[in-house]
């Protein structure tokens, strides 16, 4: 089941850190040649600062690869990560400010059946949109 744009806040709303988790699973999925699915979103004007790609449960074909970015730029956080090898991997291409609601979208190869197989991305932002304040010096 594609559990889509599950949002939560990570820490103080008033500070605008906030988290979403999108999680596939290979039935889930078209894994015939190299197929994109969005699975999670951040608001325009987010901040992206931290990108995982966590595999829950590694993918059984022959091999399963995935790159992990957004519709401009499919590669744009993690190009060709092994989804036949469980774990968590950090995202690259962080720090990247969206102007536009994003959509975050896995962009997987697969060769062979995949009949057992879960992948989970977690993607970090600030909402800067919600961030407000002012910076006050101290009288040191």
């Amino acid at each position: 089941m594609i559990n889509k744009m599950v949002q939560y806040n990570r820490n103080n709303e008033a500070r605008g850190v906030c988290s979403v988790v999108g999680t596939i699973e290979s039935s889930d999925l078209t894994l015939a040649g190299s197929t994109a699915t969005e699975i999670v979103a951040v608001p325009a004007g987010a901040l992206i600062t931290k990108l995982y790609v966590n595999v829950i449960t590694a993918f059984d074909s022959t091999t399963a690869t995935v790159d992990v970015g957004t519709e401009a730029d499919e590669d744009a956080f993690s190009n060709d990560l092994d989804l036949k090898t469980a774990g968590i991997v950090a995202g690259t291409g962080v720090d990247i400010k969206v102007d536009v609601i994003t959509r975050i979208r896995l962009t997987q190869t697969v060769t062979g059946t995949a009949t057992v197989g879960k992948v989970q991305v977690i993607v970090e932002y600030i909402d800067t949109e919600c961030v407000t304040g002012t910076y006050i010096e101290s009288g040191n």
